[in-house]
């Protein structure tokens, strides 16, 4: 402390609270902890399900899988993630996640909605969708460690991470089932409710954790007085 602080300056010892599972589900955690969980999973579902079977939704569109296929779809991945980050950086989470989520929607119930024939609507349809899913994703890597505080945020990620894997596994799982009972569009339609879905979690529960310090984001979430309490002293230990 003396020696990147300065002399005199005194760190009050502060009682260590553990956090487990349990503490997520109590009212102060629990509307974070569903936005969380809801969030991921619902993003996952669509972006798992379509990319693991991506051949047969091609072979639905009209398109056969090939080299300069896989390399296109897989350049505007990379492209959607580097913007992912751009954005991030830019604006504000709140915004950029409901946007994402709209965007999906729209992009999806055009490939349930448009016909065949359409072939160059369909294909720059499904070019936005994963540009955008590409770029939304990044969020996932951003959301949890901001809105979860100090005492839970292990077992917060730890839970959301397990409710992600739930969702890429019921993606893969009923995909291939709908689209050989139901079709391409009312699979799409299907992907486009789970989109919908996420965006009105979002709309509901998505805070703002742009521009706040970590301990900061957690108070926006719904902290109890006592961590205000703590930033506080904090901000003052800084000026020192």
């Amino acid at each position: 402390v003396e020696r990147y602080v300065g002399p005199g300056v005194e760190i009050e010892d502060n009682e260590a609270v553990g956090g487990g599972l349990g503490m997520l589900f109590e009212r102060r955690y629990l509307k974070t902890t569903l936005f969380v969980c809801l969030f991921w999973a619902l993003s996952v579902i669509p972006y798992f399900g379509i990319y693991t079977f991506l051949p047969t939704i091609l072979a639905a569109m009209g398109l056969a899988e090939d080299l300069a296929v896989d390399v296109g779809l897989n350049l505007v991945l990379i492209a959607g993630a580097a913007l992912g980050i751009l954005l991030i950086a830019r604006m504000r989470r709140r915004t950029l996640s409901i946007g994402s989520f709209a965007v999906c929607t729209a992009c999806l119930l055009a490939l349930a909605l448009v016909p065949g024939s359409q072939g160059g609507v369909l294909i720059g349809a499904f070019a936005l969708f994963t540009l955008t899913i590409a770029a939304e994703s990044d969020l996932t890597a951003v959301y949890p460690p901001e809105v979860f505080p100090t005492e839970v945020r292990g077992s917060g990620i730890g839970l959301a991470t397990g409710a992600s894997r739930l969702g890429s596994a019921a993606g893969t799982f009923l995909l291939p089932m709908a689209m050989g009972a139901l079709g391409l569009s009312w699979t799409m339609g299907i992907m486009a409710a789970v989109c919908a879905a996420a965006l009105g979690v979002c709309i509901a529960w998505a805070p703002e954790t742009k521009d706040l310090a970590l301990a900061g984001a957690a108070v926006a979430c719904g902290r109890n007085g006592e961590l205000s309490r703590n930033m506080t002293r904090l901000r003052g230990f800084g000026r020192l």
